[in-house]
């Protein structure tokens, strides 16, 4: 007993002795080594803050593709139109020189009538004939009826001017404004001689009338 208790002594003392060996050792050889310190002093830094965490993205959805467009048929090109010309100018047509005014005729002075002679009888027809077509007919001689115009005066014409006719006994036929057929005897070369003078002396009393309206007028002025 005594032979195993020294035993693990000595076994302990061993242990204990192997390791300030090699710590001795150790030391000796570090003394050799020149340790160079820097003078400057460090500057502490400032700590930095913390960063956020960023929020997850959400990821996006894939776009659908786009179905591709059919190419359109190219466009014949258009034949280009050639210019037209530009038209000559007319050259501007010279104006017209004005016409000078002619001076205006001094009325003549109506001429005084004479005295008219005695009225004769102008009816050789006991009734002159107003015809369909408004014509007068205040006499007939050699189967020409005579009419009257609108100024007083006689004028000779065919039957068949004015839409009469000439019997065989040489009077005239023809329709009056009534509708009935009229027949004109002849008249004689007497008559037309008298109703000639009446359309003149109608023609003179119109003339007289005119002249002493225009000398009463002056007279005014």
């Amino acid at each position: 007993m005594k032979k195993i208790a020294l035993l693990t002594l000595f076994s302990t003392a061993l242990l204990v002795s192997a390791p300030l060996v090699s710590f001795a050792d150790e030391t000796a050889s570090s003394s050799d080594i020149n340790i160079l310190a820097d003078d400057d002093p460090v500057v502490p830094v400032d700590p930095v803050d913390p960063v956020d965490p960023v929020d997850p993205v959400d990821p996006v959805d894939p776009v659908d593709p786009v179905d591709p467009v059919d190419p359109v048929d190219p466009v014949d090109p258009v034949d280009p139109v050639d210019p037209t010309e530009p038209s000559e100018p007319t050259e501007p047509s010279e104006p017209t020189e004005p016409t000078e005014p002619t001076e205006p005729t001094e009325p003549t002075e109506p001429v005084e009538p004479t005295e008219p002679s005695k009225p004769v009888d102008t009816n050789p027809i006991e009734n002159p004939v107003s015809t369909d077509t408004g014509v007068v007919i205040v006499a007939v001689e050699d189967s020409k009826p005579i009419i009257q115009l609108a100024d007083g005066t006689t004028q000779k014409v065919e039957a068949s001017e004015i839409g009469a006719t000439v019997q065989n006994d040489g009077t005239v036929a023809v329709t009056g404004n009534d509708g009935k057929m009229k027949v004109l005897p002849q008249t004689g070369e007497k008559e037309t001689i008298a109703l000639s003078i009446a359309g003149i002396f109608m023609t003179l009393t119109g003339g007289f009338s005119l002249f002493r309206l225009n000398k009463r007028d002056r007279a005014k002025s």
